[in-house]
């Protein structure tokens, strides 16, 4: 099996920017951004199919294994969405990309801490969120669920 990277998508971090400057322009490497690592049904079962009817043999026979070429995968539902989406699980993916290619070497790019979070706390004013950032992001001990998410980063 060829070199495999994987981009983890933290939010905020210029994942579009990667994907679109400077992972298709890496000599010698094929890059699957997200029309391929989101969009096509192999990656959706990987994101999501319950792990009752996932059958990591089907995905390898779908994705043309063994991979043949020095290859870059990048997409941000790699890290998973906040519990408040309820969309995928970061745990189970991070397993599925493990099991699909063992060998592979991570990329993960890192914000400032303030910095994202003021990022954040934007995009939810853009979108129409009326919290005070001292609500907006809430340190407690409390639980954090679907319901009552304690980094409602999509609310």
């Amino acid at each position: 099996m060829h070199r495999v990277l994987l981009h983890i998508g933290m939010p905020r971090t210029a994942s579009t920017f990667f994907q679109q400057e400077v992972f298709p322009k890496v000599n010698d490497f094929k890059f699957w951004g997200i029309n391929k690592s989101q969009y096509t049904w192999p990656f959706q079962k990987v994101l999501y199919q319950d792990d009752s009817l996932y059958n990591e043999y089907e995905i390898q026979q779908a994705l043309n294994f063994p991979i043949t070429n020095p290859l870059i995968i990048s997409n941000e539902l790699f890290v998973g969405q906040s519990l408040f989406m309820v969309s995928t699980n970061r745990s189970r993916t991070s397993h599925r990309l493990k099991q699909l290619f063992p060998n592979a070497e991570i990329i993960l790019v890192l914000r400032n801490q303030a910095q994202i979070l003021e990022s954040l706390f934007s995009i939810g004013v853009y979108s129409g969120q009326s919290k005070k950032p001292e609500a907006f992001v809430r340190f407690s001990d409390n639980h954090s669920d679907s319901t009552d998410p304690l980094y409602p980063t999509f609310s």
